[in-house]
């Protein structure tokens, strides 16, 4: 399903519309918005693939947001919808880049019409699956084609867009990143399927990179990505991942005693914390050394070895377990 914004503060246009989508077509999921700032937080969360705006609206109205689509995302068709319709108004905003102009009361079979029309054109220049971009966007350099390719990565559905004027590439983007880094990133995609529009709506150059340039620095940054990634991958193998001190104790219990000599589980406890203090301090008064570990006894419950340290190691252990053996690990 494509997903269509729909901006218009006109609460009665907004409910025919959302009508017309439910009785009729299920290729499009309308997304409604009251004005042209909510629009923009919108497009910045939200893959959109039409807009279709009103003209007059409060915070940011049509041709602000015309402004700022032709800026950050000129890819994406938008459809003027306006109650004061001016004949100039049309020229400017046809020659701003709006793709359809449509005056209230509006033919909503010929809206929906048109909205179908800009769906397809996304494609009427052909589809290529499995196809190689670097090879394509040079046969649309070497043939000076002008043409909006749109790419679709298949390992997770990321989509991209390159656009070209007479074989020299204007603008990329993925989502809300474009230009130059953008473009680097889409040329470094594998097993992608191209979708070529037969047209380009870019006014505006905004790559100033010879295309030649851009593919070989693309290719540098990929290789030198699968370097580091390889690095930090034979690194990983190499140097054996350190085990925090409890399970640095399970693993010696486990690999010292096969029994585990009534050693229920190893846990931090920071709870002790008053009862360690309590206990060091009856060491102190009797002029005995350092707590190290000290095994409390439960009635009809599991019983405690409690190592003070940062967070209190605790050992739950059976009545019958041997603590004479567990002192001597601790100890070592």
């Amino acid at each position: 399903m494509k997903n269509i914004l729909v901006v218009d503060h006109d609460i009665t246009f907004m409910k025919m519309i959302a009508k017309k989508f439910e009785s009729g077509t299920k290729q499009f999921n309308p997304i409604f918005v009251k004005d042209g700032a909510l629009a923009v937080n919108q497009l910045k969360k939200t893959k959109i693939d039409i807009i279709i705006s009103a003209l007059q609206m409060p915070k940011m109205d049509g041709y602000s947001l015309l402004e700022f689509l032709n800026l950050n995302y000129p890819d994406i068709p938008l459809i003027i919808i306006t109650a004061f319709g001016k004949p100039k108004s049309r020229e400017i905003l046809m020659e701003k880049g709006a793709s359809a102009y449509f005056v209230k009361p509006v033919n909503f079979d010929e809206l929906i019409s048109k909205i179908k029309d800009l769906k397809e054109e996304k494609s009427n220049g052909g589809i290529l699956r499995s196809a190689s971009l670097e090879m394509f966007a040079q046969l649309v350099e070497m043939e000076q084609k002008t043409c909006t390719i749109r790419i679709k990565r298949e390992s997770d559905g990321k989509e991209g867009v390159l656009c070209f004027k007479e074989g020299e590439i204007y603008f990329a983007r993925i989502g809300n990143l474009k230009g130059l880094e953008a473009a680097y990133k889409i040329f470094s995609w594998q097993n992608v399927t191209l979708y070529i529009e037969n047209n380009c709506r870019i006014k505006k150059k905004k790559i100033n990179s010879e295309l030649q340039a851009l593919l070989l620095e693309a290719m540098r940054l990929k290789d030198e990505k699968e370097v580091k990634k390889s690095s930090a991958k034979n690194k990983d193998s190499r140097e054996p991942q350190k085990l925090s001190p409890v399970d640095s104790l399970k693993k010696y219990i486990e690999d010292n005693l096969p029994d585990k000599t009534g050693v229920l589980d190893v846990y931090q406890d920071s709870s002790w914390s008053e009862f360690i203090k309590s206990s060091s301090m009856l060491g102190l008064v009797f002029k005995k050394e350092d707590l190290k570990a000290c095994y409390v006894s439960k009635v009809d419950s599991t019983n405690f070895i409690i190592v003070p340290d940062k967070e209190n190691t605790v050992l739950s252990v059976s009545s019958k377990c041997d603590r004479e053996k567990i002192y001597k690990i601790l100890m070592d």
